[in-house]
């Protein structure tokens, strides 16, 4: 029975391994149940794809709420987007801050900066006086709101991707 009590220890230990992510966090006050995205790209995508996703379901709430992506072990990406809102009845959205972090380094943008290092797209309609994200529908009925990276975000991205 000694050794049977060896082997339950080691069962139990293994589980506490903690497996370093890539992670993308983000604070947001998202009124109406949402589906948030992470896409990314690293060196086996050119294109931004469904097999490179990362998907949190949010229930609405008037209050801020901290949504985690962690990318699949190994994954550092070279570049991201972030898709806000699947749901086409969201009401305007506020992104109050977004992070990335890996292996104890990290870069985060506050809401005043988010100009700075992201753009939106054309489903997005953003007012700097009330700081919130109109997410809608084009004439098309396309819906597709996201925010993507530009050149300074890159270039933190990849100081932490390189552990600088």
């Amino acid at each position: 029975s000694c050794k049977q009590e060896q082997k339950e220890t080691v069962t139990q230990e293994q589980p506490e391994e903690k497996i370093e992510t890539f992670n993308v966090v983000t604070n947001v006050i998202i009124p109406k149940e949402d589906d948030l995205i992470v896409y990314y790209k690293d060196p086996s995508n050119e294109w931004f794809d469904e097999e490179h996703a990362v998907w949190v379901h949010v229930k609405g709430s008037d209050k801020e709420q901290e949504i985690i992506f962690a990318l699949p072990e190994g994954v550092l990406p070279n570049n991201i987007r972030f898709d806000f809102s699947k749901n086409p009845d969201q009401e305007p959205v506020r992104i109050l801050k977004i992070k990335i972090s890996y292996l104890g380094k990290s870069f985060e943008v506050t809401e005043d900066k988010i100009s700075d290092y992201f753009d939106y797209n054309e489903y997005v309609k953003y007012d700097p006086t009330t700081k919130l994200y109109t997410p809608f529908k084009d004439s098309k009925g396309i819906y597709d709101p996201f925010l993507s990276i530009n050149i300074p975000f890159y270039n933190e991205m990849d100081k932490i991707n390189k552990g600088i």
